[in-house]
């Protein structure tokens, strides 16, 4: 995705929230999450990696970058081509049990994906770069998910 693609994203997402329009809080919210959405996605076609290489490659520095933000990956991923990490002490964490953590995957068609690592889960957009500079940004977010510094996406208007 090209950088000006992000930064027009994050920014109209932010300029929605300040003015009281967040994706769950109103019909404006979540029209301005779409647009934003198709923008992004426009953009990032262009730049996603198409072989089998690049993708094994940035799931590598995927691995790496969670592990060097103090994140230990998972015995079980339920998601094919899919990285889990477990929770961390304190922080959220899903499943029947309350014992899951999250996955992120990278599809060549589509981008970042982030999960609970349940059976079955709602996927989320992580709108970074599909490159390793993306792969670090995607790593921060989990953690910050993970920590409960970042509001949790599963469960809206709760951390």
């Amino acid at each position: 995705m090209p950088e000006t693609g992000g930064t027009h994203f994050a920014a109209l997402l932010l300029t929605a929230a300040q003015h009281g329009h967040t994706e769950g809080s109103s019909e404006l919210g979540r029209l301005t999450k779409a647009a934003a959405e198709a923008t992004w996605s426009k953009h990032h076609r262009v730049t996603a990696p198409r072989l089998t290489g690049e993708l094994s490659q940035l799931r590598a520095t995927l691995a790496k970058a969670l592990t060097g933000e103090g994140l230990t990956l998972a015995t079980c991923c339920f998601v094919p081509l899919g990285i889990a990490v477990d929770p961390l002490p304190g922080g959220p964490s899903w499943g029947v049990t309350g014992d899951a953590g999250l996955t992120v995957v990278l599809y060549a068609d589509s981008g970042w994906y982030l999960m609970a690592n349940t059976e079955r889960s709602t996927a989320h957009s992580v709108y970074a770069s599909a490159d390793a500079d993306g792969a670090r940004k995607v790593a921060a977010i989990v953690h910050g998910i993970l920590q409960g510094d970042i509001p949790n996406p599963f469960r809206a208007g709760r951390r």
